[in-house]
């Protein structure tokens, strides 16, 4: 049996969801990176690369703004770049 695959924000390609970056959004609208795979979020979820250029393309695009609904993703975007370092 395979893993769920899931799409990247930032590149659009499928992978096992295991090897990518799980980012919810919380009841109180900030958008926080699932490292445990088991925050329940409100709306949508999403998915990165662990990939510093997937990050820039997603940031390029405001993909994070438009899956996620928030005017602000900066805290997001310095977490996924600590995630990344």
């Amino acid at each position: 049996m395979s893993n769920p695959q899931r799409r990247c924000l930032g590149c659009n390609q499928s992978f096992d969801k295991n090897k990518l970056i799980r980012i919810v959004k919380t009841s109180d609208d900030k958008c926080v990176i699932d490292r445990e795979y088991v925050m329940n979020g409100v709306g949508k979820g999403g998915y990165l690369c662990a990939s510093s250029e997937c990050l820039k393309k997603a940031v390029k695009k405001n993909v994070f703004l438009r899956v996620f609904k928030v005017d602000d993703a900066s805290e997001l975007i310095d977490a996924l770049k600590n995630e990344l370092k």
